[in-house]
């Protein structure tokens, strides 16, 4: 059987956990209480270049290691030709240590996310002002009390900016998640940099949609070049 890949590439955590970092140092600029935000940037982190240095580690094995099989390659479903599976690690490997691409990847990310924290910002008010709105009209005599006792809560806490720090925390981490599960394709810069590598492997102008196919060597390869 065929496995069917489009990307294996498992660069997804280090853009988040860049970004996490970035909200961290902006939030300890601004003088907020960051610590717990920190610790929990710093784990991320940390389990991030953990994934790819393992994986980096991976690819070089294959490399030195040639493995016992071969991958078919499909540009826009048409079957362009094979590679080996050493040449197909090497393409992954220089990718994954392209500076460039990973800060293309990074401006890419941070872009998204600044986008999304912009409509979260525009939509959320909006959307908690209108289900008040219904309930108050609902429930009139529940919700009056409710938001009294709300804003006399709110009116005695200590102006120390810890509400600030978590609502920036709360907002960043929102915002590189949903960034991190919603990024478009035209913004996912390692997987375009492996597709260009590979259409140039074989001599393909063609741009588009790149899947490959892992399946044993057999004897006779035909490399596509």
């Amino acid at each position: 059987m065929l496995n069917k890949i489009k990307n294996p590439l498992m660069f997804w955590p280090s853009p988040a956990a860049l970004a996490l970092l970035l909200v961290f140092a902006v939030g300890t600029a601004l003088g907020l209480p960051m610590v717990g935000f920190g610790a929990c940037v710093a784990s991320f982190g940390f389990i991030s270049y953990f994934v790819a240095a393992n994986y980096d580690r991976q690819l070089g094995v294959r490399i030195t290691q040639p493995q016992p099989w071969e991958w078919i390659v499909h540009v826009n479903g048409v079957e362009v030709g094979t590679i080996r599976d050493v040449d197909y690690a090497a393409i992954l490997r220089k990718v994954l240590r392209d500076d460039y691409v990973a800060t293309a990847q990074l401006a890419s990310f941070l872009k998204w996310a600044i986008a999304i924290a912009a409509k979260t910002m525009i939509y959320v008010p909006v959307m908690v002002f209108w289900t008040l709105a219904l309930i108050a009209v609902a429930l009139p005599d529940e919700l009056v009390p409710f938001l009294q006792k709300l804003s006399a809560e709110w009116h005695a806490r200590p102006s120390d900016g810890v509400l600030l720090g978590n609502i920036i925390g709360v907002m960043g981490v929102f915002s590189v998640f949903s960034a991190f599960l919603t990024t478009p394709a035209r913004s996912r810069c390692y997987t375009q940099a492996v597709n260009l590598l590979i259409r140039q492997h074989f001599d393909t102008p063609a741009d588009g949609d790149v899947w490959v196919y892992r399946m044993p060597a057999r004897g006779n390869h035909a490399s596509g070049i």
